[in-house]
């Protein structure tokens, strides 16, 4: 990471004055480096998460201001804490642009988005702590379960198909992922292949993962139908050995509706009934798959 831009986004966030007490941000502060890499990205001991109130009466300007500096010291550290974390190079090149992407945010104190909790914010700080890895426009979880309850959520077939994985791969540890909206301009049909090429190189180095997993309305086996553009999300992974397992209904507000008129339209006429659906790349297949690709598995060097 680059030292000017570092020292650019601390000069930011010099303040003016400092309306709390250095012993609270300080305690606050040593909380956030003590977490564990392994730990989910929106989980928080009480020490951090009952200091949220007090934090806040400073305004979201301050608010945003001590996340932001925390995001920056653990940056800073980012070579010390990636020790034993095995991150092939494409991973460690996401980080960097994710890096250079919220430095250059402070540096310019476009910190607006960190100024109040939110699943934004928490997001960006496990990538700075390295809770989360940066995969595009999908962050990655590193230690995730399976729900035992897709054993029961989809009638007898689905019970059978879910025990044989079970049976085979156990409930995990999985990688999973989350969108991550700060660098969504990456959600294509190119950012989801590189983004199961990147998987590749991590499980390659991760004997201890059992494979990917994730869910939600945009693995729906209606969606070649109702939105063919996003159809890459189930044609690049089901033909190449993933599964699928039906979740639930996902209902009026479902985010399927949210940027699509054509989808709420085609609800409304009866059409369209969006479902949640989990799916599940299990290791070998994916690394498999992954090597029959140009450049393959490992495709450039790793630390």
């Amino acid at each position: 990471m680059s030292a000017d831009l570092l020292q650019s986004a601390r000069a930011a966030l010099q303040a003016r004055n400092e309306p709390l007490r250095s012993d609270v941000t300080g305690a606050y502060t040593e909380a956030w480096a003590k977490l564990d890499i392994g730990s989910h990205y929106n989980s928080f001991p009480d020490t951090i998460s009952s200091a949220w109130p007090a934090l806040s009466t400073a305004g979201e300007q301050e608010f945003a201001r001590i996340h932001a500096k925390i995001m920056v010291a653990a940056i800073d550290r980012f070579e010390e804490r990636a020790i034993g974390q095995h991150y092939p190079a494409s991973v460690r090149e996401n980080f960097r642009l994710s890096y250079t992407r919220i430095l250059s945010a402070i540096a310019a104190r476009d910190i607006g988005p960190y100024g109040k909790p939110s699943d934004l914010l928490w997001k960006e700080m496990a990538l700075a702590t390295q809770r989360l890895m940066p995969g595009g426009a999908r962050v990655l979880e590193p230690r995730a379960f399976l729900p035992r309850s897709i054993l029961f959520r989809g009638g007898p077939l689905q019970t059978g198909r879910a025990a044989r994985l079970l049976i085979r791969s156990g409930t995990g540890p999985y990688l999973t992922m989350h969108v991550h909206d700060p660098e969504i301009e990456k959600f294509s049909e190119q950012g989801w292949y590189d983004l199961m090429l990147l998987i590749a190189d991590v499980l390659a180095l991760r004997p201890d993962l059992k494979g990917v997993f994730g869910g939600g309305w945009l693995y729906d086996p209606q969606l070649p139908t109702v939105s063919p553009r996003l159809a890459y999300h189930r044609t690049l992974t089901i033909p190449n050995g993933a599964m699928t397992f039906f979740y639930a209904k996902d209902g009026e507000n479902s985010y399927a509706f949210s940027k699509s008129a054509t989808r709420r339209r085609l609800h409304s006429e009866g059409q369209y009934d969006p479902e949640l659906h989990m799916w599940v790349w299990e290791r070998t297949p994916l690394i498999e798959w992954a090597q029959k690709q140009a450049g393959g598995v490992g495709r450039t060097n790793f630390i």
